[in-house]
């Protein structure tokens, strides 16, 4: 076999893997429905290339999507006694601490977000306070932070936070004003419906 063959050979042994899992990825991001990702599973070396929790964080994204509570439990759970690195504890912790934040589910908001501190930096520490108080103990003490992190920003989410805590104060004016701005940049958003509510 000469040394040409033989390289040959070895490029196509390591690029096969790479090309089906790059495949497979873009097969996880087209599916729709955790159904169409458990028919992925029956593919050869799935579980292999793609990873456990990968799977797993895909089917819960779904299920947030879609607001399938028990796919949302049981995917938690999954994804909980998984191996997961920091990277995928971060990520998994903060979409579970955000979706039962946005459901005002207090217990739940208060359990994820104690998972999920320890994977933040102090930056990412207290915005996650700063929105577990604001929404879920209708606190006002953050006005100044919301207001400094928006001469950053341009994220909705901001302007709804600043309407929250003005509501909170009773100032009405001020709450609509920021509630508006939110409204436009929300849009497709769960927070959507939350502020069409409080402007009706």
């Amino acid at each position: 076999m000469t040394i040409e063959i033989l390289l040959l050979l070895l490029f196509i042994v390591g690029a096969v893997p790479y090309m089906l899992r790059m495949y497979y990825f873009v097969l996880l991001r087209q599916a729709k429905t955790i159904d169409r990702i458990n028919c992925l599973q029956k593919y050869p070396l799935f579980y292999y290339l793609v990873g456990k929790p990968t799977v797993g964080w895909y089917k819960l994204k779904i299920a947030m999507v879609q607001d399938q509570k028990v796919e949302i439990e049981k995917n938690i759970l999954d994804l909980e006694n998984m191996n997961l690195s920091k990277t995928q504890s971060q990520q998994v912790y903060y979409a579970i601490f955000a979706y039962y934040l946005e459901k005002e589910d207090k217990v739940m908001t208060e359990t994820y977000l104690q998972k999920v501190i320890p994977f933040l930096n102090e930056k990412e520490r207290v915005y996650a306070n700063a929105l577990y108080d604001i929404i879920i103990l209708k606190s006002v003490k953050h006005i100044p932070l919301i207001e400094k992190m928006m001469n950053e920003s341009e994220d909705g989410l901001l302007n709804y936070l600043l309407g929250l805590q003005f509501l909170h104060l009773g100032q009405e004016d001020d709450a609509r004003k920021q509630f508006k701005i939110a409204k436009e940049k929300l849009k497709g958003t769960p927070y959507y419906t939350k502020i069409k509510k409080l402007l009706s």
